[in-house]
């Protein structure tokens, strides 16, 4: 199990790394994926992702979003094993044919994303594609990736998204003040990385506020029990 002092460190590491990188960061944190996160699927890395978010917070995922119709705020629910279960993991491979192109591809990994994100917006998109095609024909002449039309690029990409459905949560939203309905995204590593985020604030609060009443040192603070700490908290408050 992480440790809180661990996981303000994460924390501060993160701050400076791009989203692909802080979910590397977490997927890391997480374990279960020997010393190559890098080489899961996009879907693999996320469940990893979550696990680690149920082991700290519990399954409840408690999240908002903005109705589109009335412009409300709207809060929802989510289980964690009840999104773990909902898809099957990514298969090694994956087959379009479009017209007289025949591609075959696996799907992106975490690996390939943060390869895409350091090469810049310009050639990002350049870069993850040739990363995941694998062989590419038109009738029976082979082409590269970067010469494939835009047309096969997008059917390509819609066919990788339904093979690892868990890179992408969509989620069928219901507005409790209006009624309207939407589809959202659920980006769980940026998700998972806010939440830690304000834990991690959260929790320095706690040793700033007792540092100063009672000259703890950091350590100190983070190695009592959550609730003993509560306890000091609120006769610090009540002084």
């Amino acid at each position: 199990m992480v440790t809180e002092l661990e996981l303000l460190e994460l924390c501060d590491r993160g701050d400076a790394l791009t989203p692909p990188a802080r979910a590397l960061l977490l997927a890391r944190a997480a374990g279960g994926a020997g010393d190559t996160p890098e080489s899961l699927s996009l879907g693999a890395r996320d469940r990893l992702i979550l696990r680690l978010r149920s082991q700290l917070f519990g399954d409840t995922v408690e999240a908002r979003d903005t109705c589109p119709h009335c412009q409300q705020g709207a809060a929802f629910e989510l289980s964690g094993a009840g999104l773990l279960g909902a898809a099957d993991p990514a298969p090694a491979r994956v087959e379009i044919q479009y017209g007289r192109y025949r591609v075959t591809s696996r799907p992106p990994t975490a690996g390939d994303l943060l390869a895409a994100a350091e090469a810049g917006p310009a050639g990002a998109r350049a870069q993850l594609l040739t990363a995941v095609v694998l062989t590419a024909y038109l009738g029976d002449d082979v082409v590269s990736a970067d010469a494939l039309p835009a047309e096969v690029v997008d059917a390509l990409g819609r066919r990788l998204a339904e093979a690892d459905p868990f890179a992408e949560v969509a989620l069928s939203l219901t507005c409790e003040s209006c009624g309207g309905t939407w589809e959202a995204v659920l980006d769980i590593a940026e998700f998972v990385w806010r939440e830690l985020r304000d834990w991690g604030r959260r929790r320095l609060w706690e040793v700033h506020t007792l540092a100063r009443a009672y000259g703890w040192r950091e350590p100190d603070v983070l190695a009592m029990a959550p609730r003993r700490r509560q306890v000091y908290l609120e006769w610090v408050a009540n002084d």
